[in-house]
């Protein structure tokens, strides 16, 4: 479980050779394109120095991660309708959409949000990385009961087989908001019991039940301000 859970937590990324080790500053804006491809994003057009990210121009490619404590220095920008990654330092960009609260962990850089569903809110880790949204199995257990006509599925179901790990089932719900917008018809899988309500909370700021990842972001426009700790959102 561990191993899989490593996978969530960070932007999946194209990266070029390995930058130089010494301490180099960071880009105060850069604008590359975003790649999606089976709802996670890829970047092309950066590379990880020790503590950073940096564009880069070099030829060739390798695949990795940006982990969060990492990302969480920057003010990002995942566009998914215009296709663009956007990396800024902190107080370099003017925000755009609607705002709402988004506690960030530390040192672990993970950011929160909150999903409603039949009137209830939820909390959620914000998954950049991930190409599936996933929720506890007992909340799906008990959304699969009230009411009971949700169309459910046994393990991964269509766009979910795009996830690793246990999935144990696959679940469309009718609708849903996210703050000020609506969801229509999306999906969520289930993960055992314990794996968000006490593995994933421990290293949040808040506790949470699931997370929110490329199925439900691939329509929206999210803004990353993590110095003033804030989620911007605009819709497609």
């Amino acid at each position: 479980m561990t191993r899989f859970l490593a996978g969530l937590l960070f932007v999946l990324t194209v990266l070029h050779r390995p930058a130089p080790l010494r301490a180099q500053p960071a880009p105060t804006s850069v604008t590359v394109p975003l790649i999606v491809e089976g709802n996670r994003p890829y970047i092309v057009g950066f590379t990880m120095g020790r503590d950073n990210v940096l564009p880069t121009t070099n030829a060739g490619h390798a695949e990795g991660m940006i982990p969060g404590h990492v990302l969480s220095r920057y003010h990002v920008v995942f566009d998914y309708p215009a296709a663009t990654f956007t990396l800024a330092s902190p107080g370099t960009l003017t925000a755009r959409g609607a705002a709402m609260p988004m506690p960030v962990s530390t040192p672990q850089g993970f950011p929160r949000t909150q999903l409603q569903v039949n009137g209830v809110t939820y909390g959620m880790l914000l998954d950049t990385g991930a190409s599936f949204t996933m929720v506890s199995e007992l909340l799906l257990k008990t959304w699969g009961r009230d009411p009971p006509t949700w169309p459910r599925h046994a393990g991964a179901f269509g766009d979910a087989a795009t996830l690793g790990g246990q999935t144990l089932e696959t679940m469309f719900v009718p609708e849903g908001s996210w703050g000020s917008f609506p969801l229509r018809e999306f999906g969520v899988v289930s993960q055992r019991e314990g794996t968000f309500e006490r593995y994933m909370s421990g290293m949040m700021r808040r506790p949470i039940v699931g997370s929110l990842a490329g199925n439900v972001l691939s329509g929206f426009r999210v803004e990353l301000d993590y110095a003033h700790e804030t989620l911007y959102l605009s819709a497609r």
